[in-house]
């Protein structure tokens, strides 16, 4: 699958300023071309550059990933202390250390 970068640098190469109309891009066959091979769904959306008549419209695309940073945070730092308690204990009851 091409990568972001790879999909940028054909982007900045397409020159759609000549005039014709775009009806569609054959991916598969541009990926032929290029001897690479498409592994997943690929889209293509304009970027927010103003277009010829106005279409297609693009930055309408909103991809958005749930924040639960610090959900995960409390819960790993959690597991830790409940883990140095285990290891504590443990080690007080064999008599390895001494309770201060």
């Amino acid at each position: 699958m091409p990568e972001l970068a790879e999909v940028e640098f054909y982007r900045k190469q397409w020159d759609a300023g000549r005039g014709a109309k775009v009806e569609a891009v054959e991916l598969h066959a541009i990926a032929a071309a290029d001897h690479l091979t498409l592994s997943a769904p690929v889209v293509i959306e304009a970027d927010a550059a103003p277009n010829p008549g106005g279409w297609p419209r693009g930055g309408q695309t909103v991809v958005s990933f749930r924040n639960q940073h610090l959900s995960y945070a409390v819960t790993w730092f959690g597991l830790a202390i409940v883990l140095l308690g285990v290891w504590f204990s443990y080690n007080i009851s064999k008599g390895r250390i001494g309770w201060i």
